[in-house]
């Protein structure tokens, strides 16, 4: 089965057993698939959490005709319409991945966690940071994980 082809909600379901992410238990597998999808969608330089923000490359800005596109010479023009010819793909591609992405997210965590990510708005790799904080073993003490006697 082609991982694009399938929706969030029934790849999540398929890993984790229709459970949302709210366990620590869970991290580590939706951290996997969702690096994979990320990647799939080439979008994982700015899904990574590990990478700053400043880090990061810029998102490419959705195309457009120059405002005094019919005041420029025919030649000027013709450069214009093979700009946009070869920028619109990529845009569309990038803009498909990340709101794939996002959408993964949305489905599979729990509703309250969910509203706790519109903080981040479209900085999908704050979103990731966030629930990576919240629900990675990393930083805990090996105490905290297995009980001592």
């Amino acid at each position: 089965m082609n991982i694009n082809n399938i929706n969030g909600t029934t790849a999540v379901a398929a890993l984790c057993g229709v459970k949302p992410l709210h366990k620590t238990a869970h991290w580590e597998l939706w951290f996997c698939y969702l690096r994979q999808y990320a990647r799939d969608n080439h979008v994982w330089e700015f899904v990574d959490p590990d990478v700053p923000a400043s880090e990061r490359p810029e998102r490419l800005k959705m195309p457009d005709f120059p405002e005094n596109f019919y005041e420029l010479s025919r030649n000027d023009q013709k450069h214009e319409m093979e700009m946009l010819r070869f920028l619109q793909p990529r845009w569309e591609l990038q803009d498909r991945g990340l709101r794939a992405v996002k959408a993964l997210i949305h489905a599979s965590v729990e509703p309250h966690v969910d509203l706790l990510l519109y903080y981040y708005e479209d900085d999908i790799a704050a979103r990731v940071r966030y629930l990576r904080d919240r629900f990675s073993r990393r930083g805990q003490d090996i105490e905290d994980l297995v009980p001592m006697e």
